[in-house]
């Protein structure tokens, strides 16, 4: 066992005697952080509580998460309900990208070291596939244009 490994069992032995382990990710929680941090409010008429609600507690009672593990899951969780409340604003400053048609999207997928990087860069060079980067799926921040 390497060092890393034994200190990261430590961490987690000390959580789970401590009880963070057992704390639930509260959905509520995370709708009231994402609203402070992005300073918006709607979420649109989505009704996502419940099934939030069910993928938190999946999280806790089935995945086994460690500290690390658990950080990660939360900090996912909190990303993706800022990025819901910003692509609702986008919605409501630029109406006009609903009407927007995407008629035929590509989604590439395969296993690992099967070449879908290689693919993506490669699609990436020709500007009728324009993909998103990796910073704007993981932050959604309006672009000046």
């Amino acid at each position: 066992m390497t060092l890393q490994a034994s200190v990261i069992g430590l961490l987690d032995a000390m959580a789970d005697a401590a009880g963070l382990l057992r704390c639930p990710l509260r959905p509520e929680a995370l709708i009231e952080t994402a609203r402070q941090r992005t300073g918006l409010h709607d979420f649109g008429d989505m009704d996502f509580g419940e099934p939030l609600a069910h993928f938190l507690e999946a999280w806790m009672n089935e995945a086994s998460l460690s500290v690390i593990g658990r950080m990660a899951a939360g900090w996912d969780a909190l990303r993706f309900m800022c990025n819901l409340l910003r692509l609702r604003q986008e919605e409501h400053l630029t109406p006009m990208v609903l009407d927007e048609r995407i008629d035929q999207p590509i989604f590439i997928i395969g296993l690992r070291r099967s070449g879908t990087t290689f693919l993506h860069r490669l699609m990436m060079i020709d500007p009728a596939n324009r993909p998103p980067l990796v910073w704007q799926t993981i932050y959604l921040e309006r672009q000046n244009e």
